[in-house]
């Protein structure tokens, strides 16, 4: 699992019929994810993790996951938004030389 400020998670629900992302998309940092995870996730004897993301998809909800929300016409502007903060920040350096994509992961 990476937890790094750069590394971020898209949680989105695809219309199969239309294939397009539906409102809204949950744009979650990695480290508050973990955070969340870390306490619900079970551990398989291979390494794997699974876990369970539920969000209230109504856009006035206030679950835990609402500051997260954006619509998806929000989402590059977000993008953007992080990318610049992270250009400011010197915890947000480049990953790390041991950084490796998994097989499988996306």
């Amino acid at each position: 699992m990476i937890s790094h400020p750069l590394y971020w998670f898209l949680f989105a629900f695809l219309d199969t019929e239309t294939m397009t992302f539906r409102d809204p998309l949950f744009l979650i940092p990695s480290e508050v994810f973990f955070a969340y995870i870390k306490s619900t996730a079970k551990y398989k004897k291979t390494r794997q993790v699974a876990f369970l993301f539920h969000a209230n998809m109504a856009l006035h909800s206030h679950d835990m996951w609402a500051p997260y929300r954006v619509l998806c016409k929000e989402l590059g502007p977000r993008l953007l938004q992080i990318l610049r903060a992270a250009e400011q920040s010197p915890t947000a350096s480049r990953l790390g030389a041991d950084f490796t994509i998994e097989p499988g992961m996306v």
